[in-house]
Parts: C-alpha cells; structure tokens; sequence
C-alpha cells in the first residue's frame, strides 16, 4: 500500500503521536492469540495528563490509517505499566494493552460438555457477547469434553483438532478454515527492506489416514487425505509432493478421531495434513506500514524477483517510531512453493 500511511493511538481521548508524546508504538497480532499493543511516552509535561489516567482497566484505542481515514480500529485494555528512568531518556513509561480475547484466558469451568464443536463455540462466544462465524466445524458428532481448562485453551484444543484458526474481528469471533480471502499486495513501492523464506521437508506426511469406530452405528469409518486435498495457498508444488520426492510416501495414521462418518473422518484427515503442510514455508519480512495487513489474509508478493507469489498472514507486528516511522512486520506461511521460488 504506497502512499501515507500513519498509525495513532488515543488514551483518555488524547492522540499520542499527533501530540508528540509517545516515542514508540507496536501493535502485534497473531492467529490464535490476543492483539498486544505497546506504547512508550516521554514522562514530561506535555504527557502528565496522559500519564495521569493510565489505570489498569483503561481503554488504548490504536487507528491503523490511509492518510486521514482509519483502516482499521482495535481497542485494547491496560494491563500492564512499567516506569524506567535512565540518564539518556529520562523518566520513561511503557504500557501493555491486550484486546478483548484475552478474556478467554480469564475463565475457567467444571462442566462436563457433551456437544458438537459447533454447538460449543457458539456456547462459549455467546457469554461473551460475541457473534461468531463458523466455517468448515463439525455440527453433527458429539464431543464429550471435561473442561477443567480455561475457555482459550478449550477453543484451542477444537481448533486444533478441526484444522481451524480463530480470529476476534470487534465482536465478531471467525473461527474455521482460510477465514479471509482478502488480498494485501506489496509491490517495488512498499520498499520490502528485508525479507526471509524457509522451506523444509521435516514432519510433513504425504498422507493422513483417520480411522475410527463410529459411536452411532458401531461400525468402522475411515477417511484419507493427501496431497490434492491441500489448499494449495501458492499455487504451486505442494509440501506432499515434495516430501514424496525426497522421501518417498509417508503416511500418517490417526485413530480415535471421535469422528461418526466417513465424511467426517475425510474433513479431519483433510485439517490434519494441511496444519503439517502449512509447516513447510514459513518466512518474514519488514516494509512500509501495511495497516491492511493483519492474520488470515492473503499476502502477495509482486515485483521482488524470486519471493513473487502468494502466501497466508500467520502474524503482524505495526510499530511506529520517531525516527523511523510506520513500518509493518509480517510473517507469513505456505503449504506450497510460488513458481518463482521452486
């Protein structure tokens, strides 16, 4: 995204980085996890006002803008504030602000669940206040769960087990399989300062076998995936066919699935092999601020040579900084090689 771009944060209704008396701003974001905001201030006049109202509780609110217009707004909650004092800065303060999903951490039951994985994500979201929407979650096989964990660890686990990542969108809860089908290009003019890319052929099946007897008929179930049931995010040679390549087939066998059709076991089979696939690229890379960019979405990448292709957002960190700016940092992942990179 050429052209200005800036990020503000607004404590208290006073804005930061407009009033000159913040030095440092990271947003971080990540699939599966809390947004973590972090602002250092200047401990001076022009801040006390600031620095009178942070309390534990308060609201940061960080703006991600495209000149004047905001792209995105995530409001985060205090957490945490640290006073530093040395002889170059001065007396400094730093404060740590979570989003509104680290309210699942926070929460723990004794309840014995007996529920679809839809029915109990729907259940858990809903004493939140949130919505959620679900995509590619089973809604038909009973799961018997005793959740002695906290509700973040609980949605991991299904998460986990289903293929799925989660995403907290304002209130809205996205949980399920390639959440985002929006595009963030970077082309020559988001000048890409660094960028890294590491493949491997490691722990990666060529095949997922999920085989378990069915509760409801008391007969054996069996689904496979393998390579042609991968997403294929860079269109390109798959991380299947590059494990068969090198090492021949490796299969992996999953029993007690605690699925109850063939069509369910085929759906876990297909989410087992693409989160070892999704293993097989994994990279990085720092350019001008993105406040599109965040987890989820696809990345492509256009006029830098060998990197061209498309990947997926794992993570997201947007940091400002006196002197250098609004820069963005993105890492990014496939369970493919781009054409360019093969």
């Amino acid at each position: 995204m050429a052209g200005s771009v800036s990020i503000e944060v607004d404590v208290a209704g006073t804005k930061l980085v407009a009033s000159g008396t913040v030095f440092q701003v990271t947003l971080s974001e990540r699939l599966d996890a809390a947004a973590e905001l972090i602002v250092a201030l200047q401990e001076d006049g022009d801040a006390a006002s600031v620095i009178n109202a942070l309390t534990f509780g308060a609201t940061a609110t960080v703006q991600l803008l495209s000149g004047t217009s905001p792209v995105r707004t995530v409001a985060c909650t205090l957490m945490e504030i640290q006073n530093t004092f040395d002889p170059v800065d001065g007396w400094t303060v730093q404060i740590r602000a979570v989003d509104a999903l680290v309210k699942l951490k926070n929460k723990y039951r004794t309840k014995l669940w007996e529920a679809s994985p839809s029915a109990i994500v729907n259940t858990i979201v809903g004493e939140y206040g949130w919505s959620a929407v679900l995509q590619g979650l089973g809604s038909d096989v009973r799961l018997t769960l005793q959740d002695n964990i906290s509700d973040a660890e609980m949605l991991r686990l299904i998460a986990e087990e289903n293929g799925c990542t989660m995403v907290l969108d304002g209130t809205q809860l996205r949980f399920g399989h390639a959440l985002d089908t929006t595009k963030v290009t970077l082309t020559e003019a988001d000048l890409i300062s660094a960028i890294s890319v590491t493949r491997t052929a490691q722990d990666i099946p060529t095949q997922v076998d999920v085989v378990d007897k069915a509760p409801s008929s008391d007969t054996v179930v069996q689904g496979t995936a393998t390579t042609s049931d991968l997403q294929d995010i860079s269109s390109g040679t798959t991380a299947c066919a590059v494990v068969q390549a090198t090492w021949g087939a490796v299969l992996l066998p999953q029993e007690s699935a605690k699925v109850d059709t063939a069509t369910e076991a085929k759906a876990k089979a297909t989410a087992i092999l693409q989160r070892r696939a999704e293993q097989f690229l994994r990279g990085t890379l720092t350019c001008l601020g993105q406040p599109t960019a965040r987890p989820g979405r696809l990345l492509t990448i256009t006029e830098f040579g060998r990197f061209n292709g498309t990947y997926r957002i794992a993570a997201t960190t947007h940091a400002y900084g006196a002197d250098a700016g609004y820069l963005t940092t993105i890492d990014f992942y496939s369970d493919s090689t781009p054409t360019d990179l093969a």
